[in-house]
């Protein structure tokens, strides 16, 4: 009986030491957390200036085109993948039906960290790829 009243708090201990990958923001490189200005690319179409603000697991963001992305806010997740992370994004946002949902910030992308302290994160498609470079905003 000793024992179990032993373990069951150990074991209750390091669950709640675990980290959740849907918080895991954090990188060998940094953090993601802060505000962040750039630009975003689709293969074929036009450029657009973007902001985008990391909290914990939350971002909210906007475009300098109306829908061109079409950036709101909602939650996101970096997991490890070879050398850069997949960024997953759920929009929480409720769109119409007026413009290609393919625009929409939401989905799975790869993120990469780059030298230049830039960060990257881009989607293929079988039409098209879309790109978004961003620089941090230091205060």
């Amino acid at each position: 009986m000793k024992k179990l009243l032993i373990i069951i708090p150990v074991i209750l201990f390091t669950i709640a030491c675990n980290k959740s990958k849907e918080n895991n923001t954090e990188t060998e490189n940094g953090s993601l957390s802060g505000r962040y200005i750039g630009i975003f690319y689709r293969t074929g179409g036009d450029t657009a200036n973007v902001a985008l603000m990391f909290e914990a697991n939350r971002f909210s963001g906007s475009s300098d085109k109306t829908k061109y992305p079409a950036i709101c806010n909602g939650t996101f997740s970096l997991d490890k993948n070879g050398g850069g992370f997949t960024f997953h994004v759920d929009d929480a946002c409720v769109w119409t039906a007026d413009f290609d949902w393919s625009m929409i910030l939401d989905g799975d992308y790869e993120l990469n960290f780059n030298t230049d302290k830039s960060v990257t994160i881009v989607r293929h498609s079988f039409a098209s790829s879309d790109f978004y470079t961003l620089w941090k905003v230091v205060r």
